[in-house]
């Protein structure tokens, strides 16, 4: 298994409390190249209602509050729709696949030394949400367009969704470790495969199936864990002993 992964799910599960949660959350993320990292949550799909932690200082939420960024951030608004990460250059405003307006965005990251961001969507309860992570320099904002960096911060988005909610109350561990279904011995191989960093096709190979029967098995897996993305689906199955 990825050394990322193991090291990320230990240091969760040695966390007890919201703020301790966070504070390892910062610490996952810095290794991925993070300077600062968000995690918001849209309490109400068909509202702009939204709560967002992050590292930046106190100052920058308030602006974000006051100046109304949140009543149009288009980052929750692109999650409440995919599952793919996407990036943003902040200078010229490049994103790499659409989400609407990102002018009010940009300014507001401009205004705080940000110049590239990687939004990772995760479910949160049925909820819109996700994690940015703010790259300051150039150094930073080309490690976190790495796709190995992509997937990685995908299944850490996973992870801390499972065991953090950004309104206060943390998962706990009863949530994160609830009894669940059983998965099938094919849909743990696929996830144990996922967790090497895998991606269909390799998985596939290893399984000995078409890339479209281990695309299954990850689809199946998802389902039965009521998990949103594959990675979601690996961070609960890891989390719950059940690979």
């Amino acid at each position: 298994m990825d050394r990322f992964l193991i090291d990320a799910i230990d240091a969760f599960d040695g966390a007890s409390g919201a703020a301790a949660v966070w504070s390892v959350a910062a610490a996952v993320f810095e290794r991925l190249g993070a300077d600062d990292l968000s995690f918001g949550v849209g309490l109400d799909a068909r509202s702009c209602e939204v709560v967002v932690q992050t590292t930046l200082p106190p100052e920058a939420m308030a602006e974000y509050m006051s100046d109304g960024v949140q009543l149009a951030d288009p980052w929750l608004s692109y999650c409440r729709r995919n599952v793919q990460p996407v990036h943003l250059d902040v200078a010229t405003r490049a994103v790499d696949r659409p989400v609407g307006s990102v002018e009010r965005l940009c300014r507001f990251l401009e205004g705080r030394g940000v110049r590239a961001s990687l939004l990772a969507p995760t479910g949160v309860q049925g909820q819109a949400a996700g994690v940015a992570l703010l790259a300051g320099s150039a150094d930073r904002a080309e490690e976190i367009a790495r796709p190995e960096t992509v997937a990685r911060a995908r299944f850490a988005a996973a992870l801390l969704a499972t065991r953090h909610d950004p309104r206060g109350a943390p998962a706990g561990t009863r949530d994160v470790h609830r009894s669940s279904p059983a998965l099938t011995s094919r849909e743990a191989e696929a996830l144990r495969w996922l967790s090497e960093g895998f991606q269909v096709q390799r998985i596939a190979e290893r399984m000995g199936v078409q890339p479209v029967t281990a695309g299954k098995f990850l689809a199946s897996a998802r389902r039965r864990l009521h998990a949103r993305t594959r990675e979601q689906a690996l961070a609960i199955a890891l989390t719950r002993g059940l690979i």
